[in-house]
């Protein structure tokens, strides 16, 4: 008995150190604003479950004071310290210790579309500190599955910070941006600012597209500047021209596509590929003017494609090739009957017109196409017409 009684008095003590605990610890989970339901700690499932060792992330990221701690106002997401959207936090955790492509969890999928959808509900203090947490942060995970966000909705103020973070990830930045530059002019001048720097002509070819991606007019100035700079000189410089190009037919003004007229209609320019890229994908772009060719039937508009069209009927050079060849890039189906009296014209099938036939082509133009299949054609030309026949409906 000598021994028992001091063994229960001690067992009671230990169950009333650990109720206090458990008291202490639910009453600082309630003034931290943190939720101990299962809810709080759904979102750390996977990384316990998935093989890896069972590092309680949720645990970790509350010491480092990554997890809500700020107060919390009727009706109003949880935040932490500087106002930073309670999701981020989450986000935080479901990516510490992880590589962006381990990260890629259907959890934080879920965690982007919710940021996302609350990018309305920010002010723009809110904004302001999660730009500045971004460019804080040394999570690369997060800052990378963050970007995903930002170029869905996301403008001013994220784009410096998104800008500064090029050189450690210029394939999501240069996307980021893109995206982003059809949104704001900030971001627009943040690429403009990268291809400064640049040198490297493949990378330089990439930004040149991204400028002209969302047909931004004042994104002209750099192209035409890159297009010019290229010209009568020698070596790598000559990438920028043929990039620039492409970018300015999405261009619509009249002095962007002045500019590609003039090139067309000039002699042939040796389009130039850098000596590490894949090169031209056909003879027909070695010409430059193929390019653009290529450019104004793919993003021209209705009038544009139209006066091309016409003006190359009736040439005997290689621009009226061009515009066979490319012409499948025409999005526009109120050319068919043009097309087809082209190629009736011409006594011969064109492969490359035949493929804008076949997007386009509805059961009501059966009896049109069928006058095709007296024509000058290959074997493969005209089994091919033949198939798009039979299956128009």
């Amino acid at each position: 008995m000598k021994i028992v009684g001091p063994l229960i008095v001690t067992l009671l003590v230990a169950v009333a150190a650990v109720v206090a605990w458990l008291v202490f610890r639910s009453d600082g989970l309630e003034s931290r604003n943190l939720d101990p339901e299962p809810d709080d700690n759904e979102a750390f499932s996977e990384v316990i479950e998935d093989g890896r060792p069972q590092v309680d992330w949720a645990a970790v990221a509350r010491e480092a004071g990554m997890l809500a701690t700020g107060p919390r106002a009727p009706g109003v997401a949880k935040t932490y310290p500087g106002g930073v959207p309670r999701v981020v936090s989450e986000m935080e955790a479901l990516t510490v210790g992880r590589t962006p492509d381990s990260a890629n969890t259907l959890a934080l999928k879920e965690k982007i579309l919710k940021l996302v959808a609350s990018i309305q509900q920010m002010s723009d203090k809110e904004k302001k500190d999660l730009a500045e947490y971004f460019r804080r942060s040394e999570n690369v995970a997060l800052k990378y599955h963050l970007m995903i966000a930002f170029r869905m909705k996301f403008g001013d103020p994220f784009v410096d910070p998104v800008a500064e973070y090029y050189d450690a990830e210029p394939i999501l930045v240069g996307d980021t941006l893109q995206y982003m530059a059809g949104r704001t002019h900030t971001a627009l001048r943040a690429l403009e600012g990268i291809l400064e720097r640049t040198v490297d002509p493949l990378e330089r070819e990439v930004l040149l597209g991204r400028l002209a991606w969302v047909g931004n007019p004042k994104a002209e100035g750099t192209l035409l500047k890159a297009f010019e700079g290229g010209k009568n000189v020698e070596g790598l410089a000559r990438n920028d021209r043929r990039a620039a190009v492409a970018g300015l037919a999405r261009m619509q003004s009249d002095s962007a596509q002045a500019v590609l007229e003039a090139l067309i209609d000039g002699p042939f320019e040796e389009a130039y590929y850098t000596p590490t890229s894949k090169g031209p994908a056909g003879e027909e772009l070695k010409d430059l003017r193929a390019h653009a060719v290529m450019g104004v039937l793919a993003a021209g508009t209705k009038d544009r494609v139209r006066k091309l069209l016409d003006s190359s009927r009736n040439r005997k050079d290689e621009i009226r090739d061009y515009v066979d060849t490319f012409f499948a890039g025409v999005q526009d189906a109120s050319f068919l009957p043009d097309i087809v009296e082209r190629m009736m014209t011409r006594g011969k099938i064109s492969t490359g017109l035949l493929g804008y036939i076949g997007q386009h082509a509805k059961l009501k133009d059966k009896a049109m196409l069928q006058g095709l299949m007296n024509l000058e054609a290959s074997d493969a030309q005209k089994t091919g017409l033949g198939w798009m026949i039979e299956r128009l409906h």
